[in-house]
């Protein structure tokens, strides 16, 4: 299987003042919005998350402990993007 660089987030205090984060690897996007909970969002492609169809959405409690489940989850869905994204090239769609 294909080794992909791991996702890493900024501190938990970073959040906590309720700082949105938002990062990309080629086409997969992913959202961070700190409230109560980490509000964790991915779309794929060129457009901005209020103009792309949301493909995955989860909350985490807003905590420590949490950072690396959010970030083996975004690592999680980046597998899927990459799964889809070769499914679409084989079929002639990209």
């Amino acid at each position: 299987m294909e080794s992909f660089e791991p996702f890493t987030i900024l501190p938990l205090d970073y959040f906590t003042s309720k700082n949105p984060f938002s990062g990309s690897r080629g086409g997969f996007n992913y959202k961070i919005v700190p409230d109560e909970t980490f509000h964790v969002l991915v779309w794929y492609g060129k457009k901005c998350s209020a103009k792309s169809e949301k493909v995955a959405e989860v909350d985490f409690p807003l905590e420590e402990e949490s950072r690396p489940l959010v970030c083996a989850w975004l690592d999680e869905q980046y597998r899927t993007y990459d799964a889809w994204r070769l499914e679409r090239y084989f079929r002639g769609e990209e």
